[in-house]
């Protein structure tokens, strides 16, 4: 007769597998992701990646159908785990195979924005930046709006943001006392 009871862990993998799936679990996320701004005004996106490499961005006006644009890596290309691309004005990128340009004009100010950053891996996203049109009037080069997790209650939407320097952002993305402070 067979022993089966090697497989029982095996049927727990299954099994939490199947209710993860069922359940709608999001994927996992490695990173932190934040919007500034350079000195003529154009929009940035930077990711940092904790151990996983930049495979493309969408953005999104929430509540308003499909994305804004999605920038993805040109083939051949290997993404870092710092990534800084330009969302506005008419830069091109030879590391990215689509390269929209989204008019700053469309940014509202009262409209809730968010850029999502994927990895190459369909279960792990960078994580996500959430900001208005507003915000980004208040915005200086060398400073990055991040989402402010330490202040984020059940009960909010959208997470308050902080802004911290660039240097700040580098040292504080992967920082579980950062990460996991929410």
């Amino acid at each position: 007769m067979r022993d089966w009871s090697v497989l029982k862990p095996l049927g727990l993998v299954f099994a939490l597998g199947l209710t993860c799936f069922t359940a709608g679990c999001s994927p996992d996320i490695s990173g932190t992701v934040g919007i500034s701004v350079t000195r003529s005004g154009e929009v940035l996106g930077i990711s940092r990646g904790c151990g996983e490499r930049f495979g493309g961005a969408e953005l999104f006006a929430d509540g308003q159908g499909p994305d804004l644009a999605r920038w993805e890596l040109a083939p051949k290309v290997r993404g870092s785990e710092t990534f800084v691309w330009q969302i506005t004005g008419e830069a091109h990128d030879d590391r990215l195979a689509a390269n929209p340009a989204v008019p700053k004009d469309v940014l509202d100010p009262a409209t809730h924005y968010t850029l999502r950053v994927g990895t190459t891996d369909p279960n792990v996203v960078i994580g996500d930046a959430y900001f208005t049109g507003a915000d980004l009037a208040e915005l200086r080069p060398g400073s990055v709006l991040i989402a402010d997790l330490a202040h984020w209650g059940d009960e909010q939407e959208y997470p308050p943001t902080m802004t911290v320097s660039r240097k700040k952002f580098d040292r504080i993305a992967c920082s579980d006392d950062y990460r996991y402070a929410g």
